[in-house]
């Protein structure tokens, strides 16, 4: 992530994994920072987490649930980041 951003990696691809039950528009819209084609940065990302947090369909979303994949050749850098589906069971 370092290299990322201190070469000012370009976001390429952010996917949701986990997401059963959520629609993918609805994750996007809590993470304008990390949108495609923006510098990435990972106060972006740590805002973008913290964010998506905020969703009560979900499980808190932390660093540890992202995977990296930079792309020195491309300068870009893609994100996968998963999601767990709280219950939906009412008490």
């Amino acid at each position: 992530m370092y290299e990322a951003e201190k070469n000012r990696y370009v976001v390429g691809r952010v996917e949701f994994d986990g997401n059963a039950g959520i629609r993918d528009q609805t994750l996007r819209s809590l993470i304008p920072k990390l949108r495609e084609g923006e510098i990435f940065s990972r106060a972006a990302l740590s805002q973008s987490l913290k964010d998506l947090t905020r969703l009560r369909d979900i499980y808190p979303v932390a660093l540890n649930d992202v995977d990296v994949y930079p792309s020195p050749d491309t300068a870009t850098i893609d994100l996968t980041i998963y999601v767990r589906p709280r219950s939906r069971e009412r008490r």
